[in-house]
């Protein structure tokens, strides 16, 4: 019977709530939490990670890491399975860190991209409750010792998990916003030094440009320069449609060429009957042929002055809205219409400049 209750001592050493880690509390001071697979990752990817991370964050920090038996045995007593679910979010993972009585906790993701795996990490504060410093690398396979090292300086050192942008913009007088906050006005005579490493949204505005908007990865220890271009908006005025596209001078010059057209071949028509009626008339005016043949020229001719005022008025239209159209103030400058009357006093001029 003694035999047992000694044999349950490390076990309840573990269970009871304040126990745990106790030898290396006043030595850990950061706990390397799970990592949570993301975006086709896999379980076995993400532990194999995990592992090569810690194997790697205790050689960084020897004995300031709790150690992952006593880090597990946090989650045996009742109630703290919750912090398997925590993710990466920082309410959650500070209580992880108050319950453990580390003041720093370490979280992340690990997302599959194709052959790509990216490792994402955050570092918690647990009595601020806040993300002091976040670090994402992205690999061909687990990440290797040049990854893990860029991850180990931004959760141990992130005051040294820095870099710089150099901003160039041809505009002044331009707002730079960095991730929603305002960091300056162009030229900016320095560039922004102490910029996080990682991922951020660069904007640019002024009022009458286009803004510029990107979203730029700062590297550590390197100045990222980005160079943008805020045009002016009114020339990038979405362009009118051009006369010869609009549907109203395709359609009255269509109507109007076919007309024409017909109105030349009515009129052919029309004069031959008109000397077959000249024929007829010598050979016998008051013949049913003859009459038939002069009311058929009649009709033809009739028919032509019509066709002729149909093209007329359809090519007259298809013009109209050609000059109305290059004659518009939203054209560009470069085109001008003059109106003024005959040289010799008959009718009008009308002159187009490009």
């Amino acid at each position: 019977m003694r035999a047992s209750f000694v044999s349950l001592l490390p076990l309840v050493f573990l269970l009871v709530p304040g126990t745990a880690g106790s030898r290396g509390k006043e030595a850990s001071q950061y706990l390397l939490w799970h990592l949570m697979p993301a975006a086709g990752s896999t379980p076995e990817l993400t532990t194999k990670v995990e592992k090569n991370l810690r194997h790697f964050f205790e050689k960084q920090k020897p004995g300031k890491l709790m150690d992952a038996m006593t880090m597990d045995s946090l989650i045996l007593v009742e109630g703290n399975e919750k912090f398997l679910r925590c993710g990466t979010g920082p309410a959650c993972i500070s209580g992880l860190g108050e319950l453990a009585g580390i003041p720093w906790v370490i979280a992340g993701e690990v997302r599959l991209t194709g052959s790509r795996v990216t490792t994402e990490l955050v570092l918690v504060d647990s009595a601020k409750k806040t993300v002091v410093s976040r670090a994402a690398v992205e690999s061909g396979g687990p990440p290797g010792h040049a990854h893990m090292e860029e991850l180990a300086v931004a959760m141990f050192d992130p005051e040294r998990y820095r870099g710089s942008l150099e901003l160039s913009c041809a505009v002044e007088g331009a707002e730079v916003f960095l991730d929603g906050e305002k960091a300056g006005m162009t030229p900016l005579k320095e560039p922004l030094a102490g910029i996080a490493a990682g991922k951020h949204k660069l904007e640019v505005k002024k009022p009458g440009h286009q803004p510029f908007s990107r979203e730029i990865r700062v590297s550590m220890g390197e100045t990222r320069r980005v160079v943008a271009l805020l045009p002016e908006e009114r020339l990038l005025r979405e362009a009118p449609t051009p006369f010869y596209k609009h549907w109203a001078f395709y359609t009255f010059g269509g109507v109007g060429l076919v007309s024409t057209v017909l109105a030349v071949v009515l009129h052919v028509d029309a004069v031959a009957l008109d000397d077959d009626v000249a024929r007829l008339y010598d050979e016998n005016p008051n013949s049913k042929e003859y009459q038939d043949r002069k009311d058929l020229r009649d009709a033809r001719y009739t028919q032509t002055y019509i066709a002729y005022a149909v093209g007329g008025a359809g090519l007259l239209a298809a013009g109209v809205v050609a000059i109305l159209d290059l004659a518009r103030d939203d054209k560009p400058d470069r085109v001008e219409l003059g109106i003024a009357p005959h040289p010799e006093g008959f009718g009008l001029t009308a002159t187009i400049r490009f």
